[in-house]
């Protein structure tokens, strides 16, 4: 895991949406945060490292796909622990932000796809033919 400076995490801080910087200093955010890890039993230098990891996505260093695979690889935790830790992560710490993280990473959402798939295109607009087709039938 790369080792941010003080003022590169404030400078980063500062450029963010308003609803993460919201979410990452409440105190309610701290409270789940504190309750995942007791219930884990990771107390120690990983959950300084599993907050370090929430931090990262938060501020756009680490994609929130990527954040299950941190746990394992960087946390060194098992992977039963792993998914639940961040099951519970993304459900009250990245859910609630989750527009604001797509437009941070440029992920576009399921409802973004299916706008883009509805959305009429010139080459999708129903065109009259040019030239006269002599097996239509005549409509009168």
């Amino acid at each position: 895991m790369a080792d941010y400076t003080k003022e590169q995490l404030r400078k980063l801080l500062l450029g963010l949406p308003e609803d993460i910087k919201e979410i990452f200093m409440a105190n309610e955010t701290q409270e789940v945060v504190l309750k995942v890890l007791e219930e884990n039993d990771v107390l120690d230098e990983r959950g300084t490292q599993i907050s370090a990891l929430i931090r990262n996505v938060l501020f756009g260093l680490l994609p929130p796909e990527d954040f299950k695979e941190s746990l394992k690889k960087e946390v060194g935790l098992k992977d039963d622990i792993a998914k639940k830790i961040f099951q519970e992560i993304n459900r009250f710490v990245f859910f609630p932000v989750k527009q604001s993280l797509a437009s941070l990473y440029k992920i576009e959402t399921a409802e973004e796809t299916q706008e883009q798939i509805e959305a009429p295109t010139s080459e999708t607009k129903e065109t009259k033919p040019e030239k006269s087709d002599s097996y239509l039938e005549q409509i009168e």
